[in-house]
């Protein structure tokens, strides 16, 4: 998607409760819930539109147990029922698209990093779901699962606001650096991380 194309955007994309297949709902999923009201209702006060997005990685995990069914249910029972939903190894389908737009020596490094393990890795997914939620990577409808009322909601937002755990400040600093060798480097300023 072009940078000056004009397309319909919320003013927030919010990923929350960050989970892998090989986990349960728990103490990381609820502290990411309370500080995600706590961002939404900083929002109402504003009068800020958003959607509540959720990353689910089994692109990852070798030995999955999360039930999806259930864990969404769980978020349900905080009153914390996503928008959209996207599975990380959607996401693996676009690394083509990203390393085009990359400006060497980070697309030799990448490029060679994947040839070598056959795997896309965890910081070049990141950038991916960055520049989907900012409408700069073209979203496919059906790599999102549309849920519950707010299903005609837009998924891209003109900014975007990641809750994590703290143990992921590395990586997604990686992730920006790879969005800062493109072309939408000035979107930066656009994506906002709340680490707990």
């Amino acid at each position: 998607m072009d940078a000056k194309e004009k397309i319909k955007r919320v003013d927030y994309n919010i990923e929350y409760a960050h989970i892998y297949t090989d986990k349960k709902f728990g103490v990381e999923q609820k502290r990411s819930i309370e500080i995600l009201k706590d961002t939404v209702r900083k929002l109402k006060r504003l009068n800020k539109s958003y959607v509540l997005s959720i990353l689910i990685d089994e692109y990852n995990p070798s030995n999955p147990i999360l039930n999806i069914k259930e864990f969404l249910s769980d978020l349900k029972k905080f009153d914390a029922s996503p928008d959209f939903v996207c599975f990380e190894s959607k996401l693996a389908h676009d690394y083509k698209i990203l390393l085009k737009e990359m400006e060497d020596p980070l697309r030799k490094e990448y490029t060679k990093y994947i040839e070598k393990h056959k795997k896309i890795p965890c910081s070049f997914l990141i950038a991916t779901w960055y520049l989907k939620r900012l409408g700069f990577l073209i979203v496919d409808k059906k790599d999102l699962n549309y849920l519950g009322k707010n299903s005609k909601k837009t998924f891209v937002a003109k900014k975007i606001i990641t809750i994590l755990p703290k143990r992921y400040q590395k990586i997604e600093a990686r992730g920006l650096e790879i969005i800062a060798s493109t072309r939408f480097k000035k979107h930066i300023n656009n994506i906002l991380n709340i680490f707990f």
